[in-house]
């Protein structure tokens, strides 16, 4: 799990759309979307419910989503198990 993945999973689910996420995390809809996937993966998760015409957060994605970034370093350090009770903020650039 890295800083970047966080804050591709925050900006998410502020966006609830995969486009607008990945525009203001400066990458590709895909580069986000396969980040977003392999992270679920890693956790053993579901962080986002998909459908063809919307995203919406699960509960445990909710909770990640409101990290705030002083306690990501302490996040990283802690890994996946420890990830569900925690958190945090994006620092992805705010949408307009």
């Amino acid at each position: 799990m890295t800083l970047t993945e966080l804050r591709y999973i925050v900006t998410l689910a502020q966006e609830r759309h995969f486009g607008r996420a990945a525009e203001r995390c400066y990458v590709s809809q895909p580069t986000l979307s396969v980040a977003v996937k392999k992270l679920e993966e890693e956790l053993g998760i579901a962080l986002f419910e998909r459908s063809k015409s919307t995203v919406q957060v699960t509960p445990l994605g909710e909770k990640i989503a409101v990290f705030t970034p002083i306690t990501w370093p302490w996040v990283l350090k802690a890994g996946p198990p420890e990830l569900p009770r925690l958190m945090g903020a994006s620092i992805c650039r705010k949408s307009s």
